[in-house]
């Protein structure tokens, strides 16, 4: 039983350090002059510029999240899929309410769930509706069936 505490534990390491790289790298490239940071993380960092990116992008949304600890570095990146940090609570708490946690989904399921929640906000923005929470959007006093694209 220690060995799946101790493995649960790496796990939440995991995110937190991946977290706190992510701080390092935006720190670090505040400290770098313009148009030098492809050529400093050549030389000082290990991986590509894009998970350089990813990292930076993970501190920016999770670093005050309260999700965290139940969170999957590779769920944190497909969160990111979702339009910024306060959709991203509003996601993981809406799955929350459904019976679902979104730290036991498979990245195949997480990605399904975010793409139908980015297509309704894409929706709501479009329109100026509202989603009535029985998969139907209104706007302007109709109601549309919402449709898997």
């Amino acid at each position: 039983k220690d060995y799946l505490n101790q493995m649960n534990q790496n796990y939440i390491d995991i995110a937190n350090n991946t977290i706190e790289i992510g701080k390092r790298l935006i720190l670090a490239k505040s400290l770098v002059k313009h148009g030098q940071w492809q050529s400093w993380l050549q030389n000082n960092f290990q991986l590509s510029q894009s998970a350089a990116n990813k990292f930076m992008s993970v501190a920016e949304r999770f670093a005050n999240s309260e999700s965290i600890p139940i969170l999957k570095t590779t769920q944190m990146i497909a969160l990111l899929s979702l339009p910024d940090a306060e959709e991203t609570e509003k996601f993981i708490e809406a799955k929350a309410a459904e019976g679902k946690k979104v730290a036991d989904m498979t990245i195949k399921q997480l990605r399904e769930e975010i793409d139908e929640q980015v297509v309704s906000f894409i929706w709501r923005l479009m329109t100026g509706g509202h989603d009535d929470g029985r998969g139907a959007l209104v706007t302007n006093s109709k109601r549309y069936r919402m449709r898997r694209i």
